[in-house]
């Protein structure tokens, strides 16, 4: 079928807690685009995003310990758990196609410069035009 041709290249997202992803997949979806999340970083699995996933397009998000503290608003986590999740991530950041900090972005921010990578890379949103969707609903 033709169909294969037409079809969005599947975007995922990995990345530590409270890096952003559950946020940039709302906001992207918001956009029109269809991205998920793996949430590999509580996995062993380190090939999650190749083999559930099946990502074609990796986004890799990243953040230091205090944005991730206080994003979750909690003062519990350790340079020793946030470096446990990255080395379950490992695989995927060392195949990401676009790699992201977000600690000093809003979530709009992060948002517009994942947009822009992939409409550099020609995956565009689908469903009505950017302007409708965005009059619809700005992200968070």
């Amino acid at each position: 079928m033709g169909d294969d041709e037409e079809r969005e290249p599947r975007i995922v997202v990995v990345g530590p807690c409270a890096a952003g992803k559950t946020t940039l997949v709302k906001n992207l979806g918001l956009r029109g685009y269809d991205v998920r999340p793996c949430l590999q970083e509580h996995s062993f699995v380190p090939r999650m995003w190749q083999v559930f996933s099946r990502a074609e397009i990796l986004i890799y998000l990243d953040a230091e310990l205090p944005t991730i503290a206080r994003r979750q608003s909690r003062a519990d986590w350790t340079e020793a758990d946030l470096n446990e999740q990255r080395r379950r991530l490992a695989h995927a950041r060392a195949h990401c196609d676009l790699y992201l900090p977000t600690d000093d972005l809003t979530r709009g921010q992060a948002a517009d410069a994942v947009e822009a990578y992939l409409r550099a890379r020609g995956v565009m949103p689908s469903g009505g035009t950017s302007d409708e969707r965005l009059s619809q609903a700005r992200p968070a």
